[in-house]
């Protein structure tokens, strides 16, 4: 009668363990999903970041670059 009992017990923790397993592995699955979605996320977003950045870095450079130019020529009027 023991040993019955004990194997019934036995069968019921393995079943338990391995939903238990099955349980955890989709969790797994999930949320690796969920990184892989939030890293692609974050790099457009650094993308989309540096290219903003590049581009008002370049226009401010034009400027300078223009500015520079305007007053190198004036300087070269009056020395003349």
């Amino acid at each position: 009668m023991a040993s019955e009992e004990v194997q019934k017990n036995v069968t019921k923790a393995k079943k338990f363990a391995e939903k238990k397993v099955s349980e955890a592995k989709k969790e797994l699955t999930a949320s690796k999903a969920n990184i892989t979605k939030s890293a692609t996320k974050a790099i457009k977003k650094g993308q989309t970041k540096a290219k903003k950045t590049v581009k008002k870095t370049t226009a401010k450079a034009k400027k300078s670059a223009a500015k520079t130019a305007k007053r190198v020529k004036s300087n070269v009027r009056k020395l003349s």
